[in-house]
């Protein structure tokens, strides 16, 4: 009922790994809220904490338990595995997350996403992570207004029911400072240790140093070799005019840096930025010559404040899916150092596509089955239907058990024949359509199969303009006999309306009951027929009163 109310029908089940329509998820969510009569809000909310908790069913409970330690490394660190996913399937726009923590042990989660209205949703997510993995009771209230068309909201969490100084520590945000987790006694070589610029460069390829003016004053190698065309252009290269930070959601600010300096942060550079060789071969493949259009070159990495002099260090790795895209950004394996694991993670998905191509495939052909089989039940259950028109409901048993079904005695019944008075010259007459004898068969009969429904008769068969019914069977009743009898009465009363093709007046009848013992069996195997034999069949034949209208 909820599929088709929702308008929505995949056969009962959806592929794993394919992308859908939003709007059909939206419609499941308002669809099934109105069905179990519950709001959207709450709905939305639940929807939240059943989606862990499936997660955690397909598999994914181990990734999702080893996120973070406390709830605000696990909230960051959700931001980084919808990174993650993001990079997995093209085209998701997923929502992003970063949380900053509060002078009185609150944690203020900033939930972003191009999909307004569905921060209730995290809110189920919040408390379900909560209970289930760190056994607190956590509320997620909204700390700000907001309208309908915003992407961005901010949630408060807070521990229900507990003091700040205890509530501080369940969500564990009393850490050590970076000073307090260095050795205390280090060697003395370490200090006098220096790092020359180019082996720093050749060591971190895809680093970015910049200041507070946001002005870029030191780069990797590969980063440098992009931007030699970028840099004769435009001289000074700022890091605003360069690239968008995705992840997380926040200003291209010094400041807002230093804050964030937990997350991991995802730099999309502009067009035209980045030029790595590789320029001819995206203009080759041009949307209108049939290639695909090639993204904008994205950095993931950590921000690292130097304090020596006051600079930030962005640590990072080009962000590609796949050999082919890192090729159409002009980049190699070589360009990525060793140590860096987006290289094992490029060769890794390139090894691994023919496999997901065949689980896909492998997934597709389940739910095709899957819909085969449901749609092979609906078959057979209209097979039962039809069957059930046509024979007594325990011989339709038997059979679908392949029983075999043997003729049956019946000491008393009471068996019903009529035909219509001058059926054989009607269908003689050249002036009268064939078409109009079977309208007019079919409009007497859908009458007569009215009638023994209502007065608890089972219809035989049908032969020509012949009409053969029982009464008392398969099911005994003692008043068979008045069940015929009204049976009959009504055919006469039914017939007034019924004109005859041939004269244009009511047709004539001939009804004949008798009552007594008969046999009933199944004859024949290619198309059944349940029919009745014995000397009250000839005799309620044979007698038919013929009645004038």
């Amino acid at each position: 009922m909820a599929n088709a109310k929702c308008g929505v029908d995949k056969g009962g089940a959806f592929l794993t790994h394919k992308i859908y329509p939003e709007s059909e998820s939206f419609q499941l969510i308002i669809t099934t809220a109105e069905v179990a009569g519950l709001s959207l809000e709450v709905a939305l909310e639940a929807f939240g904490e059943h989606f862990v908790a499936y997660c955690q069913e397909m598999g994914y409970g181990n990734i999702l338990r080893v996120l973070g330690s406390n709830l605000r490394e696990y909230m960051n660190n959700l931001d980084t595995l919808h990174d993650h996913l993001e990079l997995q399937y093209k085209g998701m726009d997923a929502p992003s997350f970063r949380c900053v923590e509060e002078n009185d042990g609150s944690l203020l989660l900033h939930y972003y996403s191009n999909r307004q209205g569905l921060y209730p949703i995290v809110r189920g997510i919040v408390r379900y992570v909560g209970q289930e993995f760190f056994g607190q009771q956590v509320v997620a209230n909204l700390d700000t207004d907001i309208s309908d068309t915003s992407d961005h909201v901010v949630l408060r969490i807070t521990t229900e029911g507990m003091d700040v100084d205890v509530m501080a520590d369940a969500l564990n945000l009393n850490s050590l400072s970076t000073k307090d987790s260095l050795l205390s006694n280090p060697s003395p070589k370490a200090a006098k240790s220096l790092l020359a610029v180019d082996t720093f460069s050749r060591a971190f390829p895809f680093h970015i140093i910049f200041n507070r003016d946001l002005e870029i004053i030191q780069a990797g190698r590969v980063v440098l070799r992009g931007l030699v065309a970028y840099k004769q252009q435009h001289g000074r290269l700022l890091l605003p005019d360069m690239f968008d930070i995705v992840r997380p959601r926040v200003e291209c600010d010094f400041t807002a840096f230093i804050d964030h300096t937990h997350a991991v942060f995802v730099a999309a550079s502009k067009r035209d930025v980045f030029d790595f060789g590789g320029r001819a071969r995206r203009a080759s493949a041009t949307p209108e010559e049939g290639g695909a259009e090639v993204e904008t070159l994205r950095l993931k990495g950590q921000m690292i404040y130097m304090e020596e002099n006051d600079c930030m260090a962005f640590l990072c790795s080009p962000r590609v899916r796949s050999l082919e895209e890192l090729a159409q950004h002009g980049l190699h394996l070589s360009d990525i150092p060793c140590h860096d694991k987006t290289r094992t993670m490029v060769l890794m998905s390139h090894e691994r596509r023919g496999e997901r191509s065949l689980m896909d495939r492998l997934e597709e052909a389940s739910i095709s089955l899957q819909v085969l089989h449901a749609q092979l039940n609906q078959e057979k259950e209209r097979t039962v239907e039809v069957l059930m028109e046509i024979l007594p409901s325990n011989i339709v048993a038997s059979l679908l058990e392949n029983k075999s079904v043997d003729a049956e005695q019946y000491d008393m019944v009471s068996i019903l024949y009529s035909d219509v008075m001058g059926f054989t010259a009607m269908c003689a007459n050249p002036l009268v359509r064939p078409i109009d004898v079977v309208h007019m068969c079919d409009k007497m009969y859908s009458y007569f199969d009215t009638l023994a429904i209502t007065n608890n008769i089972y219809k035989v068969e049908t032969i020509g303009d012949a009409y053969v019914a029982v009464s008392a069977l398969p099911v005994y009743t003692d008043t068979h006999a008045d069940q015929m009898v009204a049976m009959g009465l009504g055919m006469i009363q039914a017939t007034k309306t019924i004109m005859s093709p041939a004269e244009k007046t009511p047709i004539r009848i001939r009804v004949g009951i008798h009552s007594g013992p008969t046999t009933a069996g199944v004859v024949g195997s290619k198309m059944p027929r349940y029919c009745l034999f014995g000397s009250t069949n000839t005799v309620a034949n044979t007698w038919k009163w013929w009645t004038r209208t």
